[in-house]
């Protein structure tokens, strides 16, 4: 009886640990092909009609990149280069699912519009 326990103690421990239900948050990759620095990146999720804080501390320059974590969900985002005037890149409706990376690839070409009138320079 010690040895059926024992052995039902012992399998319980190796079916626990093998069953990771553990899940990295998503990540969002932000790479900047522009030609000029990325001086402010907002994200915010799809259903809001309200744009969130920026969530960068440091330009991104050119040809350099960023990662972050998030929760998984829809975002939409938002970045402003550093010229002057200020052009916006927009990506809407990306799902960020967890254990994976979403690369968002700025560059002049990519839906470049003029920012909005609330745009400051940092």
């Amino acid at each position: 009886m010690k040895n059926f326990i024992c052995s039902v103690f012992i399998c319980s421990i190796v079916l626990f640990i093998g069953c990771d239900t553990t899940h990295e948050k998503p990540k969002l990759n932000i790479v900047n092909t522009t030609g000029y620095g990325i001086q402010s990146v907002y994200v915010t999720p799809s259903v809001s009609d309200t744009w969130g804080n920026d969530i960068l501390t440091a330009t991104i320059p050119n040809g350099g990149s960023v990662v972050m974590k998030f929760s998984k969900g829809t975002y939409d985002f938002l970045a402003v280069d550093d010229t002057s005037p200020f052009y916006c890149y927009e990506q809407f409706d990306n799902p960020l699912k967890e254990d994976k990376t979403f690369t968002w690839e700025l560059n002049v070409a990519d839906k470049m519009i003029a920012c909005p009138t609330w745009v400051t320079s940092k």
